[in-house]
């Protein structure tokens, strides 16, 4: 079972990344069941080697939660 926990009326887990043998966990994340994606912080899962390959599409997001 997983534990949620509040924070400001919004639910929260804590979860485990697991790439190539390493893994990070990962506190206060959100969930969010009308998203049509999932944000991570890039930085965080540098960590373990997790990184945008040549033709990835990415974007840089600001002012995401406000917690």
């Amino acid at each position: 079972m997983i534990k949620i926990k509040e924070l400001s009326e919004l639910p929260f887990i804590e979860a485990t990344v697991t790439f190539r043998g390493q893994s990070l966990k990962l506190e206060n994340v959100l969930i969010d069941t009308g998203t049509a994606g999932t944000i991570f912080n890039v930085n965080k899962l540098e960590e373990i080697g997790v990184k945008p390959e040549a033709n990835d599409v990415t974007q840089t997001i600001q002012g995401v939660g406000g917690l």
